[in-house]
């Protein structure tokens, strides 16, 4: 499966498990006890995005450390 197809697949859950963890942090201050709901759902946010960050290490190595890829050397294939 390509980077893109499994990203079009990660986006989604990433955007759901920050909305979790945001919206019980959230809630936990104001009085609702949501037991271990806030520790999971950052957990699972955590292990996304490192999924995340791993899907896109060509994009961060292009344009936010500024390494190009090799060119191929003339005459090889």
């Amino acid at each position: 499966m390509s980077n893109l197809k499994l990203l079009k697949i990660l986006n989604p859950l990433l955007a759901i498990a920050f909305l979790v963890t945001a919206l019980s942090i959230l809630l936990s201050r104001l009085g609702y006890d949501l037991g271990n709901a806030h520790p999971t759902a950052g957990l699972i946010f955590i292990i996304l995005s490192l999924v995340h960050f791993v899907l896109n290490w060509n994009w961060v190595k292009l344009h936010i450390f500024g390494l190009k890829r090799k060119a191929p050397k003339a005459g090889k294939q």
